[in-house]
């Protein structure tokens, strides 16, 4: 006679592996629509131009594309989640500084104060909270703890303040050193809003998670 106990466990970790093997399935169309996105917009003057560059639009369906890339690859590596996080923080944060950090023509200089507030423009102020959403989330996912309510205050915490400190380094270096770029208190403030934005993301994920709901 069958030890109930023992089929019902057996019959757990079968359906715990099919449900995996099938959230790895489902994650490779879009790593492969999100990797192919970011190719494309990061290229894209590029190949028009024959010169780097990156515009608000390119920005944006970078943006879009990296998120859906990141989605893609939490659904493959589950095993090795907290890693790929890392890796892919490092990733999304080189693009960041790649952005900011790109020189500009002369005609398109603007302000010549440090975190200046005279000019305001709402769809950089809304593709800029854009691009840090999805720092704020990786970042949390690297640090915050299973059950530890504290542990994960003080990663909010820590990611908010990141995230402030990054839009603020990239600020500093536009106002001082980098052609044809100006340096904004609106985007300072949208910055530090996308990582909050991602922050709370990752929170609301986790709270649907733990309740049976399906994630992104």
């Amino acid at each position: 006679m069958y030890d109930q106990r023992l089929v019902t466990e057996g019959a757990t970790k079968i359906a715990v592996c099919q449900g995996g093997t099938s959230k790895r399935i489902s994650g490779i169309p879009l790593l492969v629509i999100g990797g192919t996105g970011v190719l494309f917009f990061v290229t894209f003057d590029f190949f028009r131009l024959g010169t780097p560059g990156f515009g608000m639009k390119q920005l944006a369906g970078f943006v879009v594309s990296a998120v859906i890339a990141f989605a893609g690859l939490r659904k493959i590596a589950l095993s090795k989640g907290r890693f790929w996080d890392g890796l892919l923080v490092l990733i999304y944060l080189a693009g960041m500084l790649f952005m900011g950090l790109n020189p500009r023509a002369r005609e398109f200089q603007g302000s010549n104060e440090l975190l200046d507030v005279t000019f305001f423009c709402q769809s950089d102020f809304i593709i800029n909270i854009l691009g840090f959403v999805p720092l704020g989330y990786l970042m949390m996912s690297c640090l915050s703890s299973e059950g530890r309510i504290r542990i994960n205050t003080e990663a909010a915490a820590l990611v908010a303040t990141s995230g402030l400190g990054i839009s603020l380094f990239i600020e500093i270096m536009q106002y001082y050193f980098i052609t044809g770029r100006s340096s904004s208190l609106y985007d300072l403030l949208a910055n530090g809003l996308g990582a909050i934005g991602g922050i709370g993301y990752y929170l609301l994920e986790r709270r649907l998670s733990e309740r049976g709901y399906p994630s992104l």
